[in-house]
C-alpha cells in the first residue's frame, strides 16, 4: 500500500493520506512546523507527496525541497504547486517568502541541467505546467485558453511575456524522486 503525504494540507484533508499542517485550526492528522529543519519524518518513507502552496511559506526553499526528497522513497512521485512569480498573489500575500518559475526543478535534475548544485535532492521532471487560472470557472477557462495553450506549446515564451497575458497564477510540477 502506498504511503501518501499531504504537506500543508490546510482545508484539503485527503482520506487515506497523512495530512500535515502547522495550524491547529485546520483538520490534520499531524501538526508539524515545517519551518524547522530537519522535518520529523523518517527518510525514504513516502510513495507520493503532495505540496500545494506550502513551499512559498517556508523560510528556505532549497532546504524544503531537499527535505521533500529526503523523506520520499526512491521513485516516489512528488506533486508541487506554487504561485508563479507573475501572479499578484505571489506578492500580495505577506506570508510568501519565495516566488517560482517554470524551470526551478531543472536545478535539481540528475543531469544538473542548470550547472549549479542545489544539494542532494534530485528529481526527474515528469510534467511542468504554467496555469493561467487555477480556480474552476468556465468563463475564465475560456479566457485562459490562449495563455494556457501558449504555456503548453512554448513555455519559455509564455513565461517571458507572461505580464502581457496578465500573468500565470501558478506553476505545477510532477516529479519522480531519483536516489
Amino acid at each position: 500500500m502506498d504511503i501518501k503525504l499531504n504537506l500543508g494540507c490546510g482545508k484539503d484533508y485527503r482520506k487515506g493520506w497523512l495530512n500535515v499542517d502547522r495550524r491547529k485550526e485546520v483538520n490534520a492528522d499531524q501538526y508539524v512546523d515545517l519551518s524547522k529543519y530537519q522535518w520529523d519524518f523518517p527518510s525514504n518513507t513516502f510513495d507520493f507527496i503532495y505540496a500545494s502552496h506550502i513551499i512559498e511559506h517556508l523560510p528556505d526553499k532549497v532546504k524544503s525541497i531537499n527535505e521533500i526528497w529526503r523523506i520520499a522513497k526512491p521513485g516516489a512521485i512528488v506533486h508541487i504547486r506554487c504561485p508563479h512569480f507573475s501572479t499578484r498573489a505571489a506578492f500580495t500575500n505577506p506570508e510568501h517568502k519565495h516566488f517560482f518559475g517554470y524551470d526551478l526543478f531543472r536545478y535539481f535534475s540528475p543531469t544538473n541541467e542548470m550547472g549549479e548544485n542545489q544539494g542532494k535532492a534530485k528529481f526527474r521532471i515528469i510534467k511542468t505546467r504554467l496555469i493561467w487560472n487555477a480556480a474552476p470557472n468556465w468563463k475564465l477557462d475560456l479566457l485562459g485558453f490562449l495563455p494556457n495553450m501558449l504555456a503548453v506549446l512554448r513555455p519559455a515564451i509564455a513565461e517571458r511575456f507572461c505580464y502581457l497575458l496578465g500573468g500565470y497564477e501558478e506553476v505545477s510540477w510532477y516529479l519522480e524522486v531519483v536516489k
